[in-house]
């Protein structure tokens, strides 16, 4: 919706009307972000409707913090009964929301067809795997010098070691995990100026929270099924 909304205004503002408007070194075309919360059809609506304005929030503060780019999308997957999660705040946090459309500026995050492309590129994950991965980055540490984060370090590296057994799930996983972070040791470096600090995250978490829900709609359903 986002990426139709700025092409149509693209459209619009190529007509001859707006060519006196668009010199000015202040114009940008207009742009729309969104947010998106996924629940089951019997949580109660209020709540939704909550975490979906803050979300649109942090999405809109974001877009509004670099104009000119197409806008921004952000997320939130309520599973069961609980409450939409807490925005995360430390110097190391399990996500990258909210995530740009289009191409991300140096260091504000990630562009959305990061995750799509890699929902794809991990179809052939064992469920196992996967599992296992969104257990071991729920317990991320936030502060990358303790000792909790030496020893998540470990634990990493050993399901690293296990998932890399297959072949073809090793360099799945080894090419997600630098896709989706990288920057620092594994970690992409975020320094956005309305967070008001720098910190270190990670779009795997995210994708994982979006399995069921990340498919592109240029693809047929069918190419998802494990190969």
């Amino acid at each position: 919706f986002c990426e139709a909304f700025y092409s149509e205004m693209k459209t619009v503002f190529d007509e001859p009307i707006f060519s006196e408007l668009k010199k000015k070194p202040d114009f940008r075309l207009p742009t729309i972000s969104a947010a998106v919360v996924i629940c089951k059809s019997n949580y109660p609506f209020a709540l939704a409707h909550e975490v979906g304005e803050e979300r649109l929030a942090q999405a809109k503060r974001m877009a509004k913090a670099q104009p000119g780019q197409l806008g921004a999308v952000n997320f939130e997957v309520i599973l069961g009964s609980q409450v939409g999660g807490e925005a995360e705040t430390g110097s190391v946090r399990r996500t990258l929301r909210p995530y740009w459309i289009g191409t991300a500026p140096q260091k504000q995050g990630m562009g959305v067809e990061a995750l799509l492309t890699q929902r794809f590129e991990l179809r052939i994950l064992a469920n196992k795997r996967r599992a296992q991965l969104r257990e071991l980055y729920h317990d991320v540490p936030d502060n990358k010098q303790s000792e909790e984060w030496t020893a998540w370090k470990a634990a990493q590296a050993a399901l690293q070691k296990r998932i890399q057994r297959n072949e073809k799930n090793g360099e799945a996983v080894k090419n997600a995990l630098a896709s989706l972070g990288g920057d620092q040791h594994g970690w992409y470096e975020v320094d956005r100026v309305h967070d008001g600090q720098a910190w270190l995250g990670h779009g795997l978490p995210d994708l994982i929270e979006l399995w069921d829900f990340s498919f592109a709609l240029d693809r047929d359903p069918r190419d998802y099924e494990e190969v």
